[in-house]
């Protein structure tokens, strides 16, 4: 072996020594995740049943898959964890912000979570992710009690404006825009001003949301196809969408992390009214017709 060859050798033996005696929630909380995640790995081999390293591997592995396993681990093996809350709450943020968009099944965890934990300084964000998700499945009533129980936790106060906008977000939904416009008025001096001073433009002045995503240029009736939280979930359907023969818009909604998809515009309500039937037919889903 040459001597360049035992340098190397010799230099990473030292680095690996040196991460494997680190304190690895301190590389964790430096940012340092590579070096964190050897430092976990090693700790979890000398104690396979280490609930913190377990809770760690799993936020820092690229594979789905593994990272569900870990946390699914945590919660069966470790259920009185100081991690276990966060465990369950990580597996219902999989479902909601994954490829797939599982927002029927990430409410139905995000509410286990609750059940389990009721003391957790997450439920405050698991209370707006319902929310969320019933805007994305086009239920704007059922949206509107979940923001309105959030607004009674008092452990949150950061989260409360934001609360109150995806309540205005549910009646400018269901079609009662003066309501939405008193809900959001209060929160132009709030730290989401600019977000409410958006969401207010947004249906001042104009009929339907439909104004927000289309401009003043394009008049008529747009078939609202729904609201979705992945990024890439909207390019899919965009692109299949488009492919049908479909002109697709999107546009930012009040709630943060959402986003609106129509189809359109279309000359008269007949028109899209069968677009709508057919978008329905070929997503599966519960599309609305809006007129500007």
């Amino acid at each position: 072996m040459t001597c360049a060859a035992l340098i190397w050798v010799l230099l990473t033996f030292l680095a690996d020594a040196s991460i494997s005696g680190a304190d690895p929630s301190a590389l964790f909380e430096e940012g340092k995740f590579e070096e964190a995640r050897k430092a976990y790995s090693k700790r979890l081999a000398d104690n396979p049943q280490d609930a913190v390293a377990l809770y760690h591997l799993a936020k820092l592995s690229s594979d789905g898959a593994k990272s569900r396993q870990l946390f699914e681990r945590v919660l069966a093996d470790h259920p009185r964890s100081p991690y276990a809350d966060r465990a369950q709450f990580e597996l219902a943020e999989m479902d909601f912000s994954g490829p797939y968009g599982r927002y029927v099944t990430a409410r139905a965890t995000y509410r286990t979570f609750l059940a389990a934990h009721p003391e957790s300084d997450l439920c405050a964000k698991a209370r707006y992710r319902i929310g969320q998700t019933f805007l994305i499945t086009n239920n704007p009533d059922s949206a509107c009690v979940a923001f309105e129980e959030l607004l009674t936790d008092q452990r949150a106060p950061e989260m409360l404006a934001y609360a109150n906008l995806g309540v205005a977000e549910a009646k400018a939904m269901a079609g009662d825009t003066q309501e939405a416009l008193r809900v959001s008025e209060p929160l132009l001096d709030s730290p989401i001003a600019g977000l409410a001073e958006t969401f207010r433009k947004s249906l001042g002045g104009s009929r339907t949301e439909a104004d927000a995503a289309t401009g003043n240029s394009s008049p008529g009736f747009w078939v609202r196809v729904g609201v979705f939280g992945n990024p890439d979930n909207i390019r899919s359907l965009t692109e299949r969408l488009e492919k049908a023969g479909f002109t697709v818009r999107d546009a930012a909604m009040a709630v943060p992390g959402l986003r609106m998809v129509l189809a359109g515009p279309f000359a008269d309500s007949s028109g899209a009214a069968s677009a709508r039937q057919s978008i329905e037919q070929m997503e599966g889903l519960r599309c609305q017709v809006l007129k500007r």
